[in-house]
This record gives C-alpha cells, structure tokens and sequence, in this order.
C-alpha cells in the first residue's frame, strides 16, 4: 500500500468557476462533493479532495479547485502610469508588467499552496481563446511553486461524465498560440485605449464646457460600435412617418382533407401599397363592384422544400430566443451558462454550427425517449432509424426512406475549433428546472 501511494500520481484540478470545480468533482468521484470539500484560502473557491481516481488509466488523487476568471492584468510599468507622466504616443513603447490583481491574491495563494503537494497540473478552463489564457496564468502561477510539475490541458464541451472521463483519460497539452493570441490582443487593446484617451482627454477638458475632469474613453471595440449606435440614432430622428392604404384580399374554401375544417389563401397586392387614401378607395370600390367576384386568370405549381435548420452556436441561439422566447440576449446567456455548469446543456459560447463526427448524436436522442413532453417523438426518431438500417442489410428494401427517423444535422459552416454547438446533454423535466426561464431555454435548445 506505501508503495502504490508513492506511485500514485498527485493531480490539481484547476476550473474557471467555483461551480464548474463542484460539479468536476462531483462527476470524477461519483459521490456527494460536501464530504470532499474543504476551504480554499480564498472564501469564494473552495478545494475538492479525491482520494481516488484514474488518469491516463493509471490511479490517481486529485484535487481540484478553481479561479474566478482572469487572475492577472496587464498594465504600464509605474514611472508610466501618471497621465503627465510621458506623452500620449510613448504608450505603444512603453514597458507593460503582468500581474495577478489584488482580487485575486487569495485564489493564488491557495493554487501555490496546492501546487506544491502534486506533480501534476491539469487545466479544466473554457476551450476557447480567453480560457487558454487563463490555463497560462495559472501555469505561471503553479510553476513559481512547483517548477517540475507535469501540465495537461482538458478539452471538453460539456460537464457530463463522459465527456469527463474521456478527457481524464486523453488529456491534451496547453496551446501556446492560443495564449500568444488573447495575450496580443489584450496588449493593443491596453495600448491603444490609454493612449488614445489621454490624448483626447488632455486635449479637449478645457475645450468644452460640459467636459470637466470627466474622461474621454477610447477603445477599439467602443468607437465602432459608438458609430453604429449614432448612425442608427440618425436614421431614427430623420424618419418622417407618412400614412399609406393597402388593400388585402383572401379566399376560404373546405378542406378536402379534412371534412369540416377550413383553408385559407391570400392574394398580395401588387402594388403593395398607396399613399393617397381616395385612389386607394377608387380601387377598392372597383374590386367589389358586382358582387366582389374575382376570377382566376392563372395558377402556377411548383413544389417547395424547406432545409432543416443547422445546429445552433451563440448568435442565433440569441436570436432565436429574442425572437420566440422575448428573452433578452444577456438573460438568454445567462441562463445558458447556468445550465452548462449543471452539466445541462453544452458550452453555450460557441460560433460552431455544425456537429463533427464521432458526436454520439443518437444516444443523445435516445436519452430523451422517456421524456414526458417530447420523449415519443424521440423514440420514434430513434427506432425508426434502427429499423431502416436493418432494412438496408435487405437487396429489396433499399432505397425505401422514411422520412420520421433521425437523420445527422445539416451542416453549417463555422467552426471555432473549441465547441460543438450548442446542445442538451442531459434529459430533464421541465419541471424540475429552477424557474421559467430555465424552461424556456432547455425546451428551445432540445
């Protein structure tokens, strides 16, 4: 026993929220977290103790823990950060530091005190861009305390067991280049917002009198979107609304399908629409003489299809939820996240609209067969497909579709190489979610 405990690795864990930790450590032990958890230096980011677990199929103890974000800031060296200190342009030279931000002092201390009593790291943090520089300042951070430990980076899109137990199986190493891309972006952003705002500050607080001290921002992302906002501003106060008459027209007739039930056709107006009411009425009054009776003068026929929607990433889960949920785009977000983190959904910040193979889409499907609301529906999407594969296995059967089975996604074409799109997980009532809200999105997304 002494000598596998000396063999067995020490893993730190280390999530990007508190309650992403909670659940990674609820998933890998398979048991209640409260007996797990102990008190983090910091309050807000408590540490899971597993005793035992596999990694790379080998035994293993892991703890795991979490930041709440970004740890470190980048900012100008203090001989620089005066605003009389140099001038305005010496900023796109001028020295910058990376340091972890007094918020997050206590977070640090706890990942070098964990550091110390493992040899290996691994990074739970999102799979995008700003996740792999976070993955970094924590690397930064652990091997200050620990030079020799081992990292691994963790490549998952959902917390859901076997996403978990695949990644603690195949970890992956951290991308350099991924960092290097957030850490650019972060040092023009720095340079060029301090420089530009000093600059415009200093020059225009005496120019104006309802300036004052206040302080003129400047930011790459904010000035454009500043123009839009102003250029949308504009076209609203030149408006000028003008009255206008259309004239519409139906037809309701028995439906030869349905004995009883009705159909309905409506005629568009060619001319769409009239400004001057009294020529609009001329033409109406035309229209009705005589009864109102219209005659056919032709018909065209041609079929039509519909393509099945591609799967959704982030924007137009947004738009779909303003759109049929009325739900705001950050509330939508908000509740999204909240669902990711229970292991609900997948990563809901995502720009993928299509699903790559080796996806278990089936078995996701066939989870939802005992759903009370749509569980029919999905297993008869299900057995409908096993029934045409075994029907394929027969000379005389191929070539037969039905058309109510599973079929794959029509594919879409982004990819952020980071997330699938976005997806439900795991099965759950409606009714057992927290609030309506909740509801609403888990029914859009499913």
């Amino acid at each position: 026993k002494q000598l596998l405990a000396e063999r067995m690795r020490s893993v730190l864990s280390v999530a990007e929220k508190p309650s992403v930790a909670k659940e990674l450590a609820a998933i890998i032990s398979k048991q209640q977290v409260d007996s797990l958890k102990r008190q983090g230096i910091s309050p807000y980011n408590p540490v899971f103790d597993i005793n035992n677990c596999m990694f790379q199929n080998n035994p293993a103890r892991m703890t795991v823990t979490s930041v709440t974000g970004h740890m470190m800031e980048l900012e100008f060296e203090a001989a620089y950060k005066g605003w009389s200190s140099c001038q305005p342009a010496e900023l796109f030279e001028a020295p910058l530091n990376k340091t972890v931000k007094k918020e997050s002092e206590n977070i640090e201390k706890t990942l070098i005190r964990e550091a110390k009593q493992c040899n290996i790291l691994l990074l739970w943090l999102d799979c995008d861009l700003e996740g792999e520089n976070i993955a970094y300042e924590v690397i930064k951070v652990c091997k200050q305390a620990n030079p020799r430990i081992d990292i691994y980076r963790a490549r998952f899109s959902a917390l859901v067991e076997r996403d978990i137990l695949r990644t603690l199986k195949f970890p992956d190493r951290p991308n350099p280049r991924m960092n290097d891309a957030v850490d650019a972006r972060q040092e023009i952003d720095l340079r060029i917002g301090a420089a530009f705002t000093r600059f415009q500050t200093l020059r225009l607080q005496n120019k104006f009198e309802n300036v004052g001290n206040t302080v003129i921002s400047f930011g790459p992302c904010q000035f454009p979107t500043l123009g839009f906002v102003v250029e949308r501003s504009a076209r609203i106060k030149a408006f000028r609304p003008e009255n206008f008459w259309a004239i519409t027209s139906s037809y309701e007739f028995d439906n030869p399908d349905k004995p009883g039930a009705k159909l309905s056709c409506n005629f568009n107006w060619e001319r769409t629409r009239l400004y001057d009411r009294l020529a609009c009425l001329v033409l109406y009054d035309a229209c009705v003489e005589g009864g109102g009776e219209a005659v056919v003068t032709q018909c065209n026929e041609r079929p039509t299809t519909r393509q099945r929607p591609v799967p959704l990433n982030t924007i137009e889960f947004q738009m779909r939820a303003s759109r049929f949920l009325r739900m705001s785009s950050d509330v939508a977000m908000a509740v999204a996240e909240g669902l990711y983190q229970r292991g609900i959904l997948s990563y809901p910040r995502t720009e993928t609209n299509f699903f790559q193979e080796g996806i278990e889409l089936l078995g996701l499907v066939g989870d939802h067969r005992n759903h009370p609301d749509w569980g029919p529906y999905a297993a008869n999407l299900v057995d409908n497909y096993h029934a045409r594969q075994q029907q394929q296995q027969q000379p005389q059967n191929r070539g037969n579709a039905n058309n109510n089975m599973f079929l794959w996604p029509r594919a879409g074409g982004k990819d952020d190489q980071a997330h699938p799109p976005i997806h439900p997980t795991k099965c759950v009532n409606l009714q057992d979610l927290q609030n309506p809200d909740e509801r609403k999105v888990y029914d859009l997304v499913t």
